[in-house]
C-alpha cells in the first residue's frame, strides 16, 4: 500500500468514526427523552451501534499511535507540524496554510517531504504479515515439498 492510499484512508476512517460519536450522541438524546418509556429490547439497537463505535475507535486510536510513533522519530519540525496539523487536528490544506503562513507552492514542498519522511518512519512501524511464518512452520510440520518444476519441459515440447 502506497503511503498516499494509507493516508487518505487514515482521513476517511477518522470522518467516519467522527460520523458515528456524532449519531451515537443523537440516539442517546433521543433514548433520554423517552427516558419514562423503559422498553427492554433483546438486540438493543444503541448498544449494538456503540459496539461498533468502540472497535472502530480502537482501530483508529491503534493508527494514531503509529503515525504519532513515526512522527516522533522524523526530525523537521516543519514536517512534524504539517503533518500535527493535517491528520491530528483535521485541517484542510488552505487551512494548513494559514495556520503555517505559506503558499500553496510553498505547501505543496512541504507535503510532499512529509510524506516521504512518513513513509520511511511508518515502514518500521508496520506490522509484519504473519502469514508468511505461519506458511514457513506449517511447510517444517507437514514437510509439505516445495513446489519444483521440471528442468528440461520445454526441451520435451520441442521434441
Amino acid at each position: 500500500m502506497k503511503i498516499d492510499e494509507y493516508l487518505a484512508l487514515y482521513e476517511e476512517y477518522s470522518r467516519h468514526v467522527k460520523e458515528l460519536a456524532e449519531a451515537l450522541e443523537l440516539m442517546k438524546a433521543g433514548m433520554d427523552e423517552k427516558e419514562g418509556e423503559t422498553l427492554f429490547l433483546p438486540d438493543d439497537p444503541y448498544g449494538l451501534f456503540k459496539k461498533q463505535y468502540l472497535k472502530k475507535l480502537r482501530i483508529l486510536e491503534k493508527a494514531q499511535g503509529r503515525i504519532a510513533r513515526a512522527m516522533c522519530n522524523i526530525k523537521d519540525s516543519e514536517v512534524v507540524r504539517f503533518l500535527t496539523y493535517k491528520y491530528f487536528c483535521s485541517l484542510t490544506n488552505e487551512q494548513v496554510g494559514e495556520a503555517m503562513n505559506y503558499s500553496e507552492r510553498q505547501l505543496y514542498r512541504v507535503k510532499r517531504r512529509a510524506k516521504d519522511a512518513l513513509y520511511e518512519k511508518l515502514l518500521d512501524e508496520m506490522p509484519t504479515p504473519k502469514r508468511w511464518e505461519k506458511c514457513r512452520v506449517y511447510r517444517r510440520l507437514k514437510k509439505v515439498p516445495k513446489r519444483r518444476y521440471r528442468k528440461h519441459a520445454y526441451a520435451d515440447r520441442i521434441k
